[in-house]
């Protein structure tokens, strides 16, 4: 069995982020700023200082791979059959939204490229050698991020199936039903929900038992792509380095790299909220929930991205309130 090689999990200051919120609390400018204090108390805690730094030097880590259900001759995906090629396309062209947010936010942008899998309703995503292969992968991102200073991360995904392979892995884990797992509305056509529910169910019945074997869980139902995004959450998180979420796919890879290193999700921040069941009930078993609530479902990391101006003005207004 295929096991993840990351480091342990390092502490956060969690006297830091009392010491912190306790101060905005008592401080009426600090506290009228409502939630805009969450992050910064979180960053205090991750920078073990009470007063902590803006992010300057933020770095997307694009993982992508199509999954092997998005090849069937019924979709489960809403995007172009080209969506994946031309969003990657863009990426080495430096255009399209992640390099437009990116330039906005200062943050620089890392492109792997993970590979494809079967498809998960019919068998394994991967063999164990594949999976420590993306295991590897990932762990290499995420100590070169931490070897040049990237303070922020951002896990972002590009692939078609994503949002299905995020579904089965939560419902199995969670022990939702595929009818509530999958989101349904104007969106998204009957028959294509219809088929994905029904890949849902078959892949999450092909993993029955397995609901507290993560890295087999992954192996079965995971792809390439989403088991590199694991490993780079919790590798981040051994080398102290602040990860920002946002999305179905990453907050299932952060559920599960909680699960392989426990103390992960400390250094996990929910930027914004995804209309999709997944999500939801992915944030919830991490024991988070999004600051914000802009309902991105695009993936990409797009929310987490847009958020990140706005944690920095956090920062420099909480600062400002409590040095009044």
């Amino acid at each position: 069995m295929v096991e993840l090689q990351a480091d342990s999990a390092a502490s956060i200051g969690a006297a830091e982020r009392r010491e912190l919120a306790a101060k905005v609390a008592l401080n009426p400018q600090a506290a009228a700023l409502g939630r805009m204090s969450l992050p910064v108390v979180w960053l205090a805690g991750c920078q073990q200082r009470v007063s902590p730094l803006p992010v300057s030097r933020p770095r997307v880590v694009v993982f992508a791979g199509d999954n092997g259900i998005a090849s069937a001759d019924a979709p489960v995906s809403q995007w172009p059959a080209n969506f994946s090629r031309d969003a990657v396309q863009q990426l080495s062209e430096h255009t399209g939204p992640i390099e437009y947010l990116a330039h906005r936010a200062e943050a620089r942008v890392r492109l792997i490229q993970a590979g494809t899998s079967a498809p998960i309703d019919s068998a394994d995503a991967m063999d164990a050698e594949l999976v420590a292969q993306a295991f590897d992968i990932g762990i290499k991102a995420a100590n070169a991020s931490a070897n040049e200073g990237d303070d922020v991360v951002i896990p972002a995904d590009i692939g078609a199936g994503n949002s299905t392979v995020a579904a089965a892995i939560v419902g199995r884990v969670t022990g939702t039903e595929p009818v509530a797992i999958v989101p349904y509305g104007a969106q998204v056509p009957t028959e294509q929900w219809k088929q994905q529910v029904s890949v849902v169910r078959d892949a999450m019945f092909r993993s029955r038992g397995l609901a507290d074997e993560p890295a087999e869980l992954i192996r079965l139902l995971g792809s390439p792509a989403f088991a590199a995004e694991v490993a780079f959450i919790a590798q981040s998180a051994a080398r102290r380095t602040p990860v920002l979420i946002d999305g179905s796919f990453g907050a299932a890879a952060a559920m599960l790299a909680e699960r392989l290193s426990p103390g992960t999700q400390e250094w996990v921040f929910v930027a914004t909220s995804t209309a999709t069941p997944a999500f939801e009930r992915a944030v919830a078993d991490l024991g988070h929930e999004p600051w914000l609530d802009m309902a991105v479902t695009a993936g990409q990391g797009l929310g987490a991205l847009s958020s990140l101006p706005l944690m920095n003005s956090a920062v420099e207004l909480i600062a400002t309130a409590l040095a009044d």
